[in-house]
């Protein structure tokens, strides 16, 4: 027998006989028969299963939760009341799944140098590099630059043959293009090589000299050392461990660290304070690196067969166009009325929809009567992008004649391009009625209930469409963007903080979401004294900061207006959610949460703006606050007055107002910096004509006007020639200020 104490032995018979049939505990003793008490597999036990699976899941219990995920699916397979969560449900295994066999790596596995130390909560990170171990660090001219920035003071120490090491240069404090260059001085025995230590502030093409340090003979054989420390105000250069020469310097002990690109030390260590977004960010790539792999091998568990798979159907676009390719403009007209109606239908199809449009607004009663011509006019300004007018033709048209189904989808459609969502909705309701077009009515229906944050009710929408056509790729979509809506992203630690207008979630730490928080509920309070409360509260909007961006552009694939590239940030009006990565520094994943937040407002405030004055009074507000706190009206945005001097051509601003989405972002780097500029312009160029049209387009956009109309009736009255001229003028001036 096993060296096993009594008492334990003891303790497990005990175990042992319990885990035995109740018979056989019971040593024969007969039981009385009890019926078993098994729940019923019904809507109410799918409930309450489904909460404790998501507890499970949100404790990180994710044996236990993948486990009661799939035992939830067999028990009510191919129920109903199961498929408006399914989406979800495939979300939630296979996060679960995922964080099975993933372990977060070591972040001394994610760099290429060696990780000497580093502590996340207060961000002190030592780390040394040798010359043939330098990937961490990009290429940038003639710089090696690390992605790392500095948030405190640091130190930066080389180790190296003296005649090498003066031949590197060292930069310190790069916070655009303002910096510390260090060169590292040299003194040979003989006197063949003699030059000083010295220390330069740059900033664009100025070059200031701060200090000049004397190189003492050197004799002793071993390498020399060089430290250079950066401190809030003061840069210090020692060499050999001697003191040789410091300067004041005002870099807040912040920026990254560059240098020459030769092989020309044997030893680097930095060690010092630095932001989390770079260590973050190789932890996040790993792990997206790792997810990517997981997800090409994982089989979606056979637990799912029970509901059928989506198949691919008509798409809105194909839907509209057949459902008013044979629309009856007048049931009863002569030769006349029918070959007018044809030859103006013939032009809208040859591209000659505004030429239409005037001929039937001289028409009279006799020639067409005013309900065909409304119709005929609101098709027209719908080919010409003028949803305004297509509402009014139509509403018009209603009260003439009563609408079929095809004229009341198409008023629901234009409805809501003007902002009139609810309108739409009650329209969209009344037609759901009908099941007639099930697909085409319940996937609008069901996306307008999504923008609108009515989450349970786009989910029965989206049901009950799939009860009438099947499983759709469009409904399929609109359930993954309501997964994303209402379960977030797959993390594995999510961080929170709430505040009155926002709720921010992250897999950073809890620093980085109240620091989240602050930033959001302060360009809040500008936008508010910029552009006037909100007619009526606003829910919290949720926010989630990822750690990197991998993860990030991962999150925002079905939820993002544009494509992926190059972004730091998203409002998503589809699912009302701010989302962000982390930036290598603070200040920048600050200007990120303060562009994207200005984007949150102007959607409560005013709905669809258009898309210049949405990014360029976006860019305005970021720059305007300082990092202290303080509001300056005519701040400069650094970085898109760099772009506007490399600029050789600017969109005429006739044409500029009128960019589209994807005219916008054909050139996003100068449309933002151009919509940046046109802002400034309107707020702070002092020109009566600018600022009037800015309070027109405000008034008309308040009103809940189409941006397009909007921007027309500002523009009336307007010399935009002269307007032109004078914005010239004004970016003139702001391209020669610093």
């Amino acid at each position: 027998m096993n060296p096993i104490s009594a008492s334990r032995a003891g303790w497990m018979l005990a175990l042992a006989l319990l885990a035995l049939p109740g018979e056989a505990r019971a040593q024969g003793t007969p039981s009385s028969p009890t019926a078993p008490n098994v729940v019923p597999a019904d809507a109410t036990s799918f409930a309450a299963e489904f909460e404790a699976a998501s507890v499970s899941t949100q404790r990180r219990l994710w044996k236990v939760a993948h486990a009661a995920w799939l035992e939830l699916l067999r028990r009510h397979a191919g129920a109903s009341y199961v498929r408006p969560r399914l989406a979800e449900i495939r979300e939630l295994v296979r996060k679960c799944a995922f964080w099975q066999v993933t372990r977060e790596p070591d972040a001394k596995t994610c760099i290429s140098g060696k990780l000497i130390s580093y502590d996340a909560t207060s961000g002190r990170i030592c780390v040394q590099y040798s010359p043939d171990h330098l990937d961490d660090f990009a290429k940038d001219g003639e710089l090696l630059v690390h992605p790392m920035h500095f948030s405190g003071s640091y130190t930066i120490e080389l180790e190296g043959e003296p005649e090498p090491l003066s031949r590197m240069t060292l930069l310190v404090g790069i916070e655009g293009d303002r910096s510390c260059l260090v060169r590292v001085g040299i003194r040979t025995q003989d006197g063949r090589l003699h030059k000083a230590h010295q220390l330069f502030a740059l900033q664009g093409d100025e070059v200031e000299a701060l200090a000049e340090g004397e190189v003492e003979e050197r004799t002793s054989k071993k390498p020399a050392t060089v430290q250079v420390s950066v401190r809030p105000r003061v840069v210090s250069f020692r060499y050999d461990g001697k003191q040789a020469m410091s300067a004041e310097w005002d870099s807040g002990a912040q920026g990254r660290l560059g240098i020459s690109t030769g092989q020309d030390f044997t030893k680097l260590v930095v060690t010092g304070i630095v932001d989390p977004g770079w260590i973050d960010g190789l932890i996040d790539a790993r792990v997206q690196q790792e997810r990517t792999a997981f997800e090409a091998k994982w089989v979606v568990p056979e637990e799912f067969a029970a509901w059928p798979e989506a198949k691919p159907s008509e798409t809105r676009e194909e839907a509209i166009r057949r459902l008013f390719s044979d629309v009856t403009v007048l049931e009863k007209g002569t030769p006349f009325q029918s070959e007018l109606i044809q030859r103006i239908l013939e032009g809208r199809a040859s591209g000659s929809s505004a030429a239409m449009v005037t001929v039937l607004l001289e028409l009279n009663d006799e020639q067409l009567p005013q309900s065909a011509r409304d119709l005929l006019l609101a098709l027209c300004y719908g080919d010409l992008k003028r949803p305004a007018q297509v509402v009014d033709r139509l509403e018009s048209r209603a009260k003439l004649v009563p609408p079929d189904f095809a004229t009341q989808f198409l008023h629901a459609e234009f409805l809501t391009q003007v902002e009139r969502r609810e309108d739409a909705c009650a329209i969209l309701e009344q037609l759901a009625r009908q099941d007639r077009e099930p697909q085409l009515v319940n996937e609008m229906l069901a996306e307008l209930l999504l923008i609108a944050g009515r989450h349970d009710e786009a989910r029965a929408v989206i049901e009950r469409g799939v009860e009438l056509v099947g499983p759709t790729s469009e409904f399929e979509a609109l359930r993954v963007r309501l997964a994303k809506a209402t379960v977030g992203p797959p993390w594995r630690t999510t961080m929170s903080q709430a505040s009155p207008h926002f709720l921010v979630n992250t897999d950073v730490d809890t620093a980085t979401a109240k620091l989240a928080c602050r930033t959001l509920e302060d360009v809040w309070m500008d936008c508010q004294r910029l552009l006037g409360r909100l007619d009526r509260p606003a829910t919290p909007t949720r926010v989630f900061v990822f750690s990197g961006r991998s993860s990030y552009d991962d999150y925002i694939r079905g939820i993002a207006q544009d494509g992926l590239e190059n972004t730091v940030g998203i409002y998503s009006r589809s699912v009302h959610q701010i989302v962000a990565w982390n930036q290598l520094s603070r200040a920048e994943l600050v200007l990120a949460l303060r562009h994207e937040c200005v984007h949150r407002y102007l959607d409560l405030a005013l709905g669809d703006v258009p898309r210049w004055y949405d990014e360029g009074l976006a860019e305005y507000i970021s720059a305007c606050k300082s990092s202290d706190g303080a509001w300056t009206d005519d701040a400069l945005n650094a970085g898109r007055l760099e772009e506007l001097r490399h600029m050789t051509v600017l969109v005429d601003l006739r044409s500029f107002f009128r960019l589209n989405d994807y005219g916008f972002m054909r050139n996003a780097n100068s449309n933002y910096a151009q919509a940046w500029a046109v802002v400034h312009f309107l707020r702070c160029g002092r020109n009566e004509a600018a600022m009037a049209f800015e309070r027109r387009l405000l008034a008309e956009l308040r009103q809940r006007t189409d941006n397009s109309s909007a921007l027309e009736r500002a523009l009336e009255g307007i010399d935009v020639v002269a307007l032109q001229q004078a914005f010239i003028t004004y970016l003139e001036k702001l391209v020669k200020s610093r």
